[in-house]
């Protein structure tokens, strides 16, 4: 199982994407980049990553991704580069009006 020892990172779930997760909100996944982690938390939870990636792999509008507290904002998850004991917390995006 990933851990931070062998180059996993963690990636953090917002409460409403646990029911399409029956684990824990935090997850330890192995990824070089940020795209690579999000297909390892998809192989353990199918469905989970395309309501954080969009068709074309690209996060999607209304979700928030932030690496160690620095929003990924406007880039394609497969150009965000991960190390071992990175965080990666995913958010719903929220808008007002």
């Amino acid at each position: 199982m990933p851990g931070p020892d062998n180059g996993a990172v963690t990636i953090r779930l917002p409460r409403a994407l646990l029911q399409y997760w029956s684990g824990p909100s935090t997850v330890a996944v192995d990824g070089r980049t940020l795209a690579e982690a999000f297909s390892a938390l998809e192989r353990r939870a199918p469905g989970l990553g395309a309501r954080i990636l969009d068709e074309q792999g690209q996060i999607r509008r209304h979700v928030a991704v932030f690496v160690n507290d620095t929003m990924v904002e406007g880039r394609d998850p497969s150009t965000v580069p991960l190390r071992a004991g990175d965080r990666v917390f995913v958010a719903p995006a929220v808008s007002g009006g």
